[in-house]
């Protein structure tokens, strides 16, 4: 549910920023306007994305137990949601104060119209707060840091399922694992796997 005195605030910051500040900048869309999007309580603090007609960013304001005032401005923070981590960067704004934002799109020229900008910015919030599909383990990737990590078995189950395929049964274990010297002189996998 959209927050909506955070919301109030945080467009009439921007709308005095855009007037007093960025009025007559090149980097301007007139296509876009200031709109804050989505705010929520995200772990006691207010979280949503700002537009504005040069920059779309997820922003994360202070709860009552934070104090980034002494925060440095630019210093970077993770921050994890359910569908990934971010990294937010220390900015202030007149009439905001600190707050944390992770940048979204800018300049916003690649939007013609101000429900472009929404979709998109309300897309990326329903991604954001949606749990991350579970990975398929890369089984070479996996043997491979294994191997990297000194287990030389990962390697010879390798050549197991090459000879005999995945769903086979595999034969006899093989007398010789190839170590990282064979590897390295170019040994043969398949002959130093056999101590041939």
């Amino acid at each position: 549910m959209s927050d909506n005195s955070t919301a109030s605030r945080l467009e009439a910051c921007f709308q005095k920023i855009e007037e007093e500040q960025m009025k007559g900048m090149p980097i301007l869309n007139s296509a876009i306007g200031v709109e804050a999007i989505g705010f929520q309580e995200y772990r006691n603090r207010k979280m949503g994305v700002m537009i504005t007609p040069w920059f779309m960013s997820l922003f994360l304001l202070p709860s009552s137990d934070d104090n980034w005032d002494d925060l440095p401005l630019g210093e970077w923070h993770k921050h994890d949601f359910p569908e990934k981590t971010c990294q937010f960067v220390i900015n202030k704004f007149d009439g905001l104060g600190q707050c944390q934002t992770h940048a979204i799109h800018s300049p916003m020229f690649q939007f013609n119209t101000q429900q472009e900008a929404r979709d998109v910015a309300e897309q990326f919030l329903a991604n954001l707060m949606e749990e991350a599909e579970p990975q398929e383990v890369d089984m070479e990737a996996e043997r491979l840091q294994r191997f990297l990590n000194g287990d030389e078995s990962a390697l010879l189950e390798k050549v197991e399922e090459v000879e005999t395929g995945p769903d086979q049964p595999s034969p006899e274990k093989q007398q010789k694992t190839p170590s990282r010297r064979d590897l390295l002189r170019g040994a043969s996998v398949m002959g130093s796997a056999h101590g041939d």
